[in-house]
């Protein structure tokens, strides 16, 4: 006998909040009629909130949505905050046609009300315990607008965001804009050679034909002006320089080797300056301690002396004495000449005898 086991697993459906679009309002006794309308499979919680008005909900009815409020609900009263629980259309028919108005402050120093003229947010979030949404809706009251809240209603030519608490767009590299709520340019980066910006484009526009790319960067060449140390292709009139000459006009000449990195190449002679202790014309040689002197030979591929006969040293300025150790240590050893000055009493090359 075969059982089947059938599982249910419940598919929650996103929830959506389409909120009215943003708006000014006056500071005064004004008011402003909202809807929000909604989307949901299954029953939803939304709440509600503002920070510097207050909503009413004159067509609420209590068919099936249920309100929570920090005061007993009725449909002429304003709140900042509430809260209702139905389906997506039992709360369309809830928040449709919503009242706002700014909420008036009262001062316990002067004994009067008044409205606080800036920025606020109404804000609302839906939940159905699985899923949540949420959307805002932003109010300029009096003069809480700072420059126009939708940056001209151009949407910053989709080239950038609109800050719409100053109304001003910040784009997106390389465009800008022609003014703070706009970003209608290209930026060209660098024109050379006197050229100028194509807006545009993005692209300089060059002053004559004899410069071309993006950036009016290329030079066009005629075979004189490659210095006859190259040639000018004429597909794009750019010098192709022979070897051991570089450069736009093939006037800068390659040192021989780079100079080895033991030097610094000056690209209008071509010619390497070598740093200390090296020579040569590409400053491969390095040169030896004092030169080794006259008992030594330099290896100038290593800068080491190779002594002669009994010198030795870095330098090859001192020579070396006989005997072990030095002069029978029965003597001073004169290192220029390689002979022993022996003590009283003794003689020979090593001062290893004794007088008679």
């Amino acid at each position: 006998m075969y059982y089947f086991v059938f599982l249910f697993i419940p598919v929650f459906a996103a929830i959506t909040i389409t909120a009215p679009a943003d708006f000014s309002i006056a500071a005064s006794s004004a008011t402003q009629t909202l809807s929000w309308t909604f989307s949901s499979s299954s029953s939803i919680t939304c709440s509600i909130n503002s920070y510097l008005g207050e909503i009413s909900f004159p067509v609420y009815t209590a068919s099936g949505v249920s309100a929570t409020n920090s005061l007993s609900y009725t449909d002429t009263v304003f709140y900042q905050r509430a809260s209702f629980t139905g389906t997506a259309s039992q709360m369309d028919n809830a928040f449709a046609s919503a009242v706002y108005q700014p909420h008036q402050f009262y001062s316990s120093n002067t004994g009067s009300k008044a409205v606080i003229e800036q920025t606020d947010y109404i804000e609302i979030v839906c939940t159905d315990g699985s899923t949540s949404a949420s959307a805002s809706t932003m109010v300029g009251i009096g003069t809480g607008w700072v420059d126009d809240p939708t940056c001209g209603g151009n949407s910053c030519d989709s080239h950038g965001w609109c800050d719409k608490t100053t109304g001003n767009c910040y784009c997106w590299w390389p465009y800008y804009g022609s003014s703070t709520s706009r970003c209608d340019k290209l930026d060209c980066g660098i024109c050379k050679h006197g050229s100028t910006c194509d807006t545009s484009t993005g692209k300089c526009t060059c002053t004559s034909s004899t410069f071309s790319g993006d950036h009016c960067e290329i030079v066009a060449c005629t075979a004189a002006s490659c210095n006859g140390n190259g040639w000018c292709n004429p597909t794009n009139g750019v010098c192709q320089c022979y070897s051991g000459y570089t450069g736009e006009t093939c006037s800068l000449i390659y040192c021989l080797n780079n100079c080895n990195g033991n030097g610094v190449c000056n690209m209008s002679t071509g010619t390497c300056t070598c740093a200390t202790n090296y020579f040569g014309t590409d400053c491969s040689f390095k040169k030896c301690p004092r030169d080794c002197g006259a008992y030594g030979g330099c290896n100038y591929s290593t800068g080491e002396c190779k002594c002669y006969g009994t010198y030795s040293a870095k330098d090859c300025y001192f020579a070396t004495c006989p005997g072990t150790p030095t002069c029978s240590s029965k003597g001073v050893c004169n290192y220029y000449t390689g002979e022993c000055v022996c003590n009283s009493g003794y003689v020979g090359v090593d001062c290893s005898l004794t007088s008679a």
